[in-house]
């Protein structure tokens, strides 16, 4: 079932940590600029005492999203209303109850954490039409609500590439659609996702009551560069900026050509297809333009986050995994998910090796690259991570000159242990 043969013919290149040097704005004091956001936005004109706010927390892995989701709770109570966490996750955590409760627990988002009740839900009504004329699904709970706050990061969407990406609109429109929102979205493919979904977040914004929107976006090291609160007759433009922002301070690979990528994780906390693939260069989407960089030949992934609850949505991104993440694939979870999305292409699963070594090898062997041991071989510990990275001797003589580009310490081997896993 597994590769378990060694290539006997391949050598891996030397290889050198680098640190690749990204802008680096950060917000310093969380509950300061929540506080403040919340002030230009006059939140005690927009709620009443005892209004039941809902309050969004999504599938995404948001640095601090438990402590922003606190501070956002203790502005609500003080303005006078009563806050609860609303799970909004589209078909994630399986569609079950269940499962959304389990994805925001393994965040750390708790009632005893973040002082209310967390509530998840799968029911959803139809609200109205949007200029398709197809029906716009949301959840029932948000919309008997008194108030609805949704929270979400900013940043490219990873299906397809479009002046709205991955915000606030996405978490109105498919994380509260629930799975037949997010399914009756994904099922037109690229026009449902840069055409029907914005549509649809229009209508939820006239006819649901959105008290305001919570923007987050962050840096390259995975930090919090801004907090912004947005009225609901801005989100979409302020959005649309504030995605151009996102993309510029984003993690990137300073070179476009690698022979083999080795990333050590993947995952849903990571990436909603667990690979993102703005960073990989590869969409596999039908009907949308691949990047034209960074060109990847071969992809090798290692294991897989105990935070994805076995979902591996992007599998097939990579070229091979490892036993280690087959192994902690849940079949259900990952089939729903997948089968929503429509985009199966992306859940072929890929060849399967006994270990890393057998994994990193094959993929090194099957590269197109003529001389293995002067291949371009980087290594991260995931697309979300790209600061201090591993990179072959090939891609550091070429980049000497960047400087993006900084070497740590100095070149070595990779080296495995008796079981081929890797141990440096």
């Amino acid at each position: 079932m597994y590769l378990k043969m060694l290539p006997g013919d391949v050598s891996l290149p030397e290889m050198i940590k680098v640190r690749q040097k990204f802008d680096n704005p950060t917000v310093e004091n969380v509950r300061k600029k929540i506080r403040e956001e919340f002030e230009k936005i006059k939140i005690n004109e927009k709620i009443k005492p005892g209004d039941k706010i809902a309050i969004t927390a999504g599938s995404r892995g948001i640095k601090k999203v438990g402590e922003i989701l606190s501070h956002i709770v203790d502005e609500v109570k003080m303005a006078g209303g009563e806050p609860f966490i609303l799970s909004a996750m589209g078909s994630h955590g399986g569609n079950t109850v269940k499962g959304q409760r389990e994805i925001l627990e393994s965040y750390g988002i708790t009632e005893d954490k973040i002082r209310a009740p967390i509530v998840c839900s799968t029911d959803v009504v139809e609200i109205g039409r949007n200029s398709y004329g197809l029906p716009v699904y949301f959840d029932k709970i948000a919309l008997n609500s008194d108030g609805i706050i949704p929270v979400n990061r900013i940043k490219s969407h990873t299906d397809f590439r479009s002046i709205i990406g991955s915000g606030i609109l996405k978490i109105l429109a498919i994380g509260l659609g629930r799975e037949k929102g997010a399914r009756q979205i994904h099922e037109l493919g690229v026009k449902g996702l840069t055409k029907i979904f914005p549509d649809s977040a229009r209508v939820i914004l006239k006819k649901a009551p959105v008290l305001f929107g919570v923007g987050i976006i962050e840096n390259a090291f995975l930090e919090v560069a801004h907090i912004e609160a947005i009225e609901p007759d801005n989100i979409e433009k302020r959005e649309i900026e504030l995605l151009k922002w996102a993309r510029e301070i984003s993690p990137k690979f300073y070179f476009n050509n690698i022979d083999l990528l080795i990333i050590d994780e993947i995952g849903k906390n990571i990436s909603g297809v667990c690979i993102d693939t703005n960073i990989i260069g590869r969409m596999m989407v039908w009907g949308e333009k691949e990047p034209e960089y960074p060109r990847i030949s071969r992809i090798a992934a290692l294991n897989l986050t105990d935070e994805s609850h076995g979902n591996v949505i992007g599998i097939g991104l990579a070229d091979i995994i490892t036993k280690k993440i087959y192994e902690k694939i849940d079949f259900d979870v990952y089939y729903i998910n997948i089968l929503t999305s429509t985009m199966i292409d992306r859940g072929k699963i890929p060849i399967i090796a006994e270990n890393d070594e057998v994994a990193i090898k094959w993929a090194l062997k099957t590269c197109w690259a003529e001389d293995k041991k002067k291949a371009k071989v980087a290594r991260i510990k995931s697309t979300l991570m790209l600061n201090e990275i591993s990179i072959s001797k090939a891609i550091f003589d070429e980049e000497k000159e960047n400087n993006r580009i900084e070497p740590i310490g100095e070149f070595f081997n990779l080296e495995f242990d008796r079981s081929g896993m890797l141990c440096n």
